[in-house]
This record gives structure tokens, C-alpha cells and sequence, in this order.
């Protein structure tokens, strides 16, 4: 049994051809050619990564900062009126401050005076919530 083949004519000239120095040239430059092609796509793949990853970020920022607000202030007479049940409907009574602080759980909330108004600060958001809400459905 004969395993090698026949040479043919075609493969002379393959031969002839990768033993030239002109096509080890071509050879070359094409392998660089695929090389460069390939770093730029590598490189365009990492800055890609970059800025997704930099989007994420800031976007994730953004909403932290969006939603991370600074106590609310409230008005103390939208919520520290209140009608008491009388004979007369048209007489109302006015909450004081510690009237209207005794209405909330100690240390949830306080009262400042910005530009010559009282305001009602909450220091616990849930309780702003709970409360003022409370309040409002009377």
C-alpha cells in the first residue's frame, strides 16, 4: 500500500510561490494588516466597555442624588389647623408649637425659622409621610 501521493505539477508552482521573496513581503503585510485590524477592533471593544461602564455610573449617581433629598419643610399652618367640634362651626383653634409638635413622635421633627417663618422640619421621612398624611385625612 502506497501512502504518498503523486506529486502533481500545480504544487511545484505553490512551492515556487511561498519560496519567493516578494510573496513572504505580501505574506507579511497582510499579517500586519489583520494584526492592526484586530488591535482597532480590541481597542474600539475596551472603549466601548469604558463609556458603558461610565454611563452606568453617572446614571447611577444622578438618581442617588435625585432621590437623596434634604428634610422637607412643611408649613406649619397647612397642617396645624385644626376644627374642633362645637356648637359654633366658625370657631377654630390654632395648634401652638408644642401643640403641634406633641402630634409627632418625640424627635421626629423640630421647628426652624427661615426668612422670619416658622417652618416644621421632619427628620425621619417616614414619619413625614405616616403623619402629615394622617393629618390631612382629618
Amino acid at each position: 500500500m502506497n501512502n504518498d501521493p503523486e506529486p502533481r505539477k500545480d504544487e511545484f508552482l505553490l512551492d515556487a510561490v511561498l519560496r519567493d521573496d516578494a510573496w513572504q513581503a505580501v505574506d507579511q503585510d497582510m499579517r500586519s494588516v489583520a494584526v492592526g485590524a484586530f488591535r482597532r477592533h480590541q481597542r474600539r471593544r475596551r472603549q466601548l466597555r469604558w463609556a458603558a461602564g461610565t454611563f452606568a455610573l453617572m446614571t447611577a449617581i444622578a438618581l442617588t442624588l435625585r432621590n437623596w433629598r434634604q428634610p422637607t419643610a412643611v408649613n406649619p399652618a397647612s397642617v396645624g389647623v385644626r376644627v374642633t367640634q362645637s356648637s359654633n362651626p366658625g370657631n377654630i383653634h390654632y395648634l401652638s408649637d408644642e401643640e403641634l409638635l406633641k402630634l409627632f413622635p418625640p424627635g421626629s421633627c423640630l421647628f426652624v425659622e427661615i426668612n422670619d417663618q416658622k417652618q416644621l422640619i421632619f427628620l425621619d421621612r417616614e414619619v413625614e409621610q405616616t403623619q402629615v398624611a394622617a393629618l390631612g385625612a382629618h
